[in-house]
């Protein structure tokens, strides 16, 4: 039998109020003594008998309370890892990761001594990979954006958490939580409009993000892997400040606000996982590594139910715009309908996909006048068609609003048929490259 300690909030309790009902009966036993034997004798067992009613209801919640509580703990026991995932958010997951300062002091130390030669790479690296795509996303009166030079300055990122994500039969990644600001000016682009040409200073650039790095192959040689996979999980934290020089940007009212959306937008598609940065580490072929169509999502747009009339004059003029990569050659757009409230398409659509793990579908319901949204993530079944309504809301970010529409589509995801799996192409590729290096 388990005894309870003294030093226990049930013991205390306990003690209080026996403390409580002795001097209750010494009080009334005072009070009581003129009064017959008999009423006294009545009075001392109806006390007595509230006293152990209320101290065995006391001790009947508290083992309650005992048994429940261990029932949860069995139970929590008995739960697989898998289990624990499906319960557990992945924020809360990620939360639960080590995050103590003193268990990545040493990273950040480390960080700083090479930071030198990592900001000289990382930068030739990033100006490489960000030009083409920034040819993809400018817009407006933007007719050309030439970055000049990168460099992430003397200060390197600090880490604030590590949570391994994993090994797998050839690669190993780790997530870590990055903080990193500096005051000066770091990215230099030469933009031409259709009027004056200048330059833009991109300073005081704060970024909060969680850095996804895979090393993969890996090898049996030092330093164990061939390359290094850059890149973000989730859209990051970005602030910065932009410097016009050499031009009037005055002269192009909004072109401020253009270059801030096409750097953005350049920057999200890049870094944002499955988008990655591949940096080799030893000598070889890595474009397996590179991040590629894996299959194409079939989408049937086949009409729009209770459209929100918008116009003053008339009905909506409706059409619709489908991504999956907001880059201009993969967004797909519906042919319009005129003057309708209930628009009918029946149009298909065909949506090259990098990583159905990760990617999601945007839809989108514009008007002239209006602009309305919705994400339909989940995942398909490879090969079987699924029919959704989509409830289009005026922005993914506002909730408990009336839908200003509803869209039927019809989706089906159709993976390509490859010879290889991934797995076997890379063996292949670490395979050669190591015949070439013995060939030396």
């Amino acid at each position: 039998m388990e005894l309870p300690l003294l030093g226990s909030q049930s013991t205390q309790v306990l003690l209080l109020w026996s403390t409580i009902i002795c001097l209750a009966f010494y009080h009334i036993h005072q009070q009581t003594a003129t009064l017959p034997v008999a009423v006294r004798f009545f009075l001392g067992a109806f006390t007595g008998f509230l006293f152990v009613f209320f101290c065995h209801l006391s001790l009947w919640r508290r083992e309650r309370i005992r048994k429940k509580r261990e029932t949860y703990t069995q139970q929590l026991i008995a739960l697989e890892k898998e289990d624990l995932f499906k319960l557990l958010p992945e924020h809360a997951a990620r939360t639960a990761a080590a995050k103590r300062p003193d268990q990545v002091k040493w990273m950040n130390l480390e960080l700083e001594k090479v930071w030198p030669f990592l900001n000289e790479a990382v930068s030739d690296i990033v100006r490489d990979q960000l030009q083409p795509v920034l040819e993809q996303y400018k817009m407006g009166v933007l007719a050309d954006m030439e970055v000049q030079s990168t460099s992430f300055g003397i200060e390197p990122p600090q880490i604030s958490g590590v949570k391994m994500e994993g090994m797998g039969e050839d690669e190993a990644s780790i997530e870590a939580d990055l903080n990193w600001r500096t005051e000066k000016e770091r990215i230099v682009i030469k933009v031409k409009t259709i009027g004056p040409d200048f330059k833009v200073k991109v300073k005081n650039i704060t970024v909060s993000a969680t850095a996804k790095i895979v090393f993969k192959p890996l090898l049996d040689r030092m330093p164990c892997f061939g390359a290094v996979l850059i890149s973000f999980v989730g859209i990051p934290s970005i602030d910065f400040d932009l410097k016009i020089a050499d031009g009037d940007a005055n002269a192009l009212p909004g072109v401020d606000k253009m270059i801030d959306n096409s750097i953005r937008a350049a920057i999200e598609d890049m870094l944002v996982w499955p988008s990655r940065i591949v940096c080799p580490v030893l000598p070889g072929d890595y474009s397996f590594l590179e991040l590629k169509p894996v299959g194409v999502l079939d989408v049937s747009l086949i009409r729009a139910e209770g459209v929100m009339n918008t116009d003053i004059l008339g009905k909506s003029d409706c059409f619709v715009i489908l991504y999956i990569r907001k880059k201009p050659e993969r967004i797909k757009r519906s042919t319009t309908k005129k003057n309708s409230l209930h628009p009918v398409w029946n149009e298909g659509f065909k949506i090259e996909v990098d990583d159905p793990k990760y990617q999601k579908l945007t839809v989108q319901l514009m008007d002239e006048e209006s602009v309305t949204s919705a994400e339909y993530i989940g995942q398909l079944v490879p090969h079987e068609p699924k029919e959704v309504w989509l409830d289009m809301m005026e922005s993914t970010n506002l909730q408990f609003k009336r839908p200003r529409a509803q869209l039927q589509l019809v989706i089906l995801y159709e993976p390509f048929d490859t010879p290889f799996s991934d797995t076997e192409v890379q063996k292949s590729a670490v395979s050669s490259q190591g015949d070439n290096m013995k060939g030396k």
